[in-house]
């Protein structure tokens, strides 16, 4: 059971940003060599509070409601909550932004037709419920690990790259937008675990693949230039391969936006109920100011509001909140 909830873990956190290596560039590799540590350094976090949201689910707050309110008072909590669909809807404007980019590569029509597409798509899917999601990305996660490890240990790496500052603060943002994409998900599993039984091992699982992903990446892109300034940096490794792993690529960089869009979509029409997926088209011209622009600026703002989020998971590790019943 462990494995599973392991690798449902990772595939919640591998979406779109993380498959192009765009996530991992603006994050990461644009510190040069000191990116390499906040890797290590979000890899851990990825670990402690995995575990914790994990625990949580397995203690009974096991929705994002009850998990706020364990450390918030009523109005926060509600507003927190309600909150939480922006947060939702803004990431779904960047599986749409990057699903346009990387059917683009493979068909050649326009971005923003493709965005629009893409954004269709995951609305329907997502309006026919949540079933199989698990292990879609049960299926998923493996075959994305082996797909992006041949891409990045084929491409020239190196460690060495020009230091810059702030490299902290980016892997604390970065874990905490991802973790807040992953966290429905993480306590819906943790509820299936007894009295939280393999919840360390699931984390560290999770975590460790990630951060050996995330390595392997910004390591090819310390050592290509050039691909850094691409919408798509591991698509471009990807083409100067011999063989089929330009095509494996972009699938398998297609098939994890999408499913992260569907869980994104669908964590939408629970809270609102499914006619508001008839809406969703209106998020359509956000996702023109390109997948590179949103990951830029927009996942570190998206990143420090879910620090609020993050916050009852740090709380349960220094007091135990309140229990809940199933």
């Amino acid at each position: 059971m462990w494995v599973a909830v392991g690798l449902a873990y990772a595939g919640a956190v591998v979406g779109a940003g993380f498959a192009s290596g765009q996530e991992i560039y603006q994050f990461f590799s644009r510190h040069g060599a000191v990116g390499t540590w906040g890797i290590l350094v979000a890899g851990g976090l990825f670990f402690a509070l995995g575990r914790l949201a994990l625990k949580a689910g397995a203690e009974g707050r096991d929705t994002l409601p009850r998990l706020l309110a364990s450390l918030y008072r009523p109005p926060a909590a509600r507003w927190l909550d309600h909150a939480s669909s922006a947060l939702l809807a803004a990431g779904l404007v960047v599986v749409a932004a990057a699903g346009g980019s990387v059917l683009h590569q493979l068909v050649g029509l326009p971005v923003p037709l493709l965005s629009l597409a893409t954004l269709l798509s995951v609305v329907a899917v997502a309006g026919r419920g949540a079933r199989g999601v698990l292990s879609a990305n049960v299926v998923l996660v493996p075959i994305l690990l082996a797909v992006t490890v041949v891409v990045a240990l084929g491409s020239p790496r190196t460690w060495v790259g020009t230091p810059t500052s702030g490299w902290w603060l980016s892997a604390a943002l970065y874990v905490s937008y991802n973790l807040f994409t992953g966290l429905v998900v993480l306590l819906a599993l943790g509820a299936g675990l007894p009295h939280g039984a393999g919840a360390t091992r699931a984390a560290a699982l999770g975590a460790g693949l990630l951060t050996g992903m995330a390595l392997a990446i910004h390591t090819a892109l310390l050592g290509a230039p050039a691909g850094r300034a691409a919408e798509l940096p591991l698509l471009v490794l990807a083409q100067r391969l011999a063989g089929p792993w330009w095509a494996a690529d972009a699938l398998a960089m297609y098939g994890a936006l999408f499913t992260t869009g569907v869980a994104q979509a669908f964590g939408l029409a629970v809270r609102h109920g499914r006619p508001v997926l008839r809406w969703a088209w209106m998020l359509w011209p956000l996702s023109w100011v390109g997948f590179a622009g949103w990951v830029r600026w927009g996942y570190p703002l998206m990143g420090l509001a879910a620090l609020a989020y993050v916050r009852p998971l740090l709380a349960q590790s220094r007091r135990a909140g309140p229990q809940h019943p199933r």
